[in-house]
């Protein structure tokens, strides 16, 4: 390749985000933050036809790593004042007014107030609207005591960028359940539904997001492009 392609290459312009870049410029910032070089190619090769392709790259931060592992409960804490028992497709499950997932409440709720109620979950499923949008984690927001994993989604017209915020327990608790799963949003206040193989094995509510909360400032301060700002 000549001077004068390889230039005309790299000064190619391309979106990232929000926001005009160019490739040299994008793979320099990409190797300041020790990213691996197959998932900058990875971009490259497809950034205008995979609207997830923007965020590949940051997709396994250290951050994310951790958040994943987090568990849902914590010696002492009482975070999860009680449980309520159903069935989903007919097999057990189990939530806690935040979040629902299929099979038996685990070993470390077992001494939570528990009460089980009458018919089946399958409502909260059936209604969800449309297909949803796989949410791809980039961060972690913490405030104070709180911490939130922030994922960053691509609409399905793919031309439209959503952010959601999910409470990091809940977001940990079905890492470490069912290893990888989807989460998959809708809206900013509809349930964020959780798929494995393409099953629906649970449901969780997404943190609000008004101007006056403190996660959602301080996830604004921490990824400002996401929100529109500079």
């Amino acid at each position: 390749m000549n001077s004068s392609i390889t230039s005309d290459y790299l000064n190619e312009p391309i979106t990232v985000g929000r926001e005009e870049t160019t490739r040299g410029q994008f793979i320099a910032d990409m190797q300041e933050q020790g990213t691996p070089q197959e998932q900058i190619d990875a971009y490259l090769m497809g950034y205008n036809t995979q609207p997830e392709a923007s965020v590949l790259a940051e997709v396994r931060q250290d951050e994310v790593a951790k958040a994943a592992k987090t568990r849902l409960l914590k010696k002492n804490t009482t975070d999860v004042q009680s449980i309520v028992e159903s069935t989903f497709r007919g097999e057990p499950a189990w939530g806690d007014g935040f979040m629902a997932d299929k099979g038996e409440v685990p070993p470390i709720l077992a001494d939570k107030n528990r009460r089980t109620i009458q018919g089946t979950i399958d409502p909260l499923f059936d209604n969800l609207q449309g297909d949803g949008v796989k949410a791809i984690p980039i961060g972690t927001v913490d405030v104070g005591e709180f911490k939130f994993v922030k994922a960053y989604v691509v609409l399905s017209d793919e031309s439209a960028q959503q952010v959601t915020l999910l409470d990091q327990k809940y977001f940990g608790y079905f890492n470490r359940k069912y290893g990888d799963p989807e989460f998959l949003v809708r809206s900013a206040t509809a349930p964020v539904e959780i798929k494995v193989g393409g099953e629906s094995v649970g449901l969780v509510m997404p943190m609000r997001m008004e101007a006056d909360d403190a996660w959602f400032i301080a996830a604004k301060e921490k990824f400002p492009s996401l929100f529109g700002e500079t």
